[in-house]
């Protein structure tokens, strides 16, 4: 898939030796971190150790715990 708005320039501070980039925007965080050749990626990649082969990418929201909670967990008001 085609890299988001986030993806794209923190791509790039991977490949710069970040290997986690992460940012808040009111009560989203977004995280995009790096998938780098280890000793046994070697054994099929011929790659120097800690090249970038991938990135993970994952958004969270904050959500009030009140207002999360199915209706039938949730206090009598």
């Amino acid at each position: 898939r085609p890299l988001d708005g986030f993806e794209r320039p923190a791509l790039g501070e991977l490949h710069d030796g970040e290997d986690l980039v992460v940012r808040t925007r009111g009560s989203d965080l977004r995280m995009f971190g790096s998938l780098r050749a280890s000793k046994t990626c070697l054994q099929c990649h011929s790659v120097p150790r800690g090249t970038l082969l991938g990135a993970f990418s994952y958004q969270f929201q904050r959500r009030s715990a009140k207002t999360d909670r199915p209706a039938e967990d949730r206090p009598p008001t």
